[in-house]
């Protein structure tokens, strides 16, 4: 593993280990934006990782079940290709959350799902991740078709993209 999955893989791992631990959660890595087929010759893109188990593809955009999920959606390699500059590349960090459940209450206290996970990522991860913005409800989806999505930012859930630049290190190269 090397570059922006081993930046995944250190996060995710973090998140695992630290975040809403006593939840039902699931942290995804790294998905793949895929071209689905509707009808009439349209097309939608959704976010999808290969589920092993089934050996075919599975939307992560949304689950009732979880209490919360993540799924890093990358982009673009953005800086960093001539020699000496530190390469950098977009990594949007999708959460959808019950803010009942990683809460505790009732109120639709947004501020403190997005303090937990930045808490991990500064504390953690501040030299591979760099904050730039956070991202709410539809915006959070950034390119991707939120058709059947609903019920995306309805109380309880909450939809929220944490946005940055994932420094990246090519060891041997």
């Amino acid at each position: 593993m090397a570059g922006i999955d081993t930046v995944i893989s250190n996060i995710k791992q973090s998140f695992e280990d630290s975040l809403w631990k006593n939840l039902n959660t699931t942290y995804y890595g790294k998905v793949f934006r895929n071209e689905v087929a509707l009808g009439s010759g349209s097309s939608k893109i959704v976010a999808e990782i290969f589920d092993e188990t089934t050996g075919d593809y599975k939307d992560v955009m949304f689950d009732d079940t979880k209490d919360a999920l993540c799924f890093f959606d990358t982009g673009e390699l953005i800086t960093g290709l001539a020699l000496g500059q530190q390469p950098l590349r977009t990594l949007r960090i999708v959460f959808v959350v019950n803010l009942e459940a990683v809460n505790g209450n009732f109120e639709r206290d947004t501020e403190s799902a997005y303090l937990s996970v930045l808490s991990v990522l500064r504390t953690q991860h501040n030299l591979e991740f760099e904050v730039e913005s956070i991202q709410t409800g539809e915006a959070a989806y950034s390119g991707l078709n939120t058709d059947r999505l609903k019920q995306y930012n309805i109380q309880p859930y909450h939809t929220f993209a944490i946005v940055g630049k994932a420094k990246i290190f090519y060891n041997n190269c």
